[in-house]
């Protein structure tokens, strides 16, 4: 059963990296249970995994309240127990969520708390840096702005170019991160730029 599970899970990372998200979201439905019922046996890297992948499936697809279900999942484990391209991972994708929730108080909340984080961190990507202070120094000063979009065009500059780089291109693994810049750029939803038609 776990190796069933564990393959399921590899599959859902391909499917949803690959952004096949309608066949990701039916999978999602059906590996549910499985780990809701085996969690406490499960490897907990996997349910972490799961976690982090439903969460970016989710996120892509708009509906970010099911997003912020998993990535406070993920939370709840203690950092020590999540890899450090997760642990940095699921909190900037916290921070995406409130942005797209339109929940500016709790995104400035949550901006200083990541930022603290990352500051204990000793190592990281540059993209990890470059968004928070985009958060901080961008969206919490223009808000909902016309200005915003002219921010995103140069975040977006900044983000191709660490694209290209092998060392920071791990970090463009897990998230689209030059698509959701496209997608507020051209105030079109993620999910509409990247989804593969099935």
């Amino acid at each position: 059963m776990y190796a069933i599970i564990h393959t399921g899970i590899q599959t859902l990372f391909a499917l949803v990296t690959q952004r096949y998200l309608a066949t990701a979201l039916r999978f999602i439905r059906q590996l549910e249970p499985f780990v809701k019922t085996h969690r406490d046996s499960l490897m907990l890297s996997n349910v972490i995994n799961y976690y982090v992948i439903c969460a970016t499936a989710f996120f892509i697809t708009g509906d970010h309240r099911k997003s912020l279900k998993y990535v406070l999942s993920a939370l709840e484990v203690p950092d020590h127990q999540l890899r450090e391209d997760q642990r940095v991972y699921v909190r900037l994708l916290h921070l995406l969520i409130h942005f797209e929730m339109g929940n500016l108080i709790e995104l400035e909340s949550r901006v200083k708390a990541v930022n603290k984080f990352m500051q204990q961190q000793r190592s990281g990507f540059k993209l990890e840096t470059l968004v928070v202070d985009f958060m901080q120094r961008e969206v919490l000063k223009l808000g909902y702005s016309e200005e915003l979009k002219e921010a995103f065009i140069s975040l977006k500059e900044k983000v191709d170019e660490l694209k290209a780089d092998p060392i920071e291109s791990y970090a463009f693994v897990y998230f689209p991160w030059s698509d959701w810049i496209d997608s507020k750029i051209k105030d079109v939803p993620l999910g509409e730029l990247i989804i593969k038609k099935e």
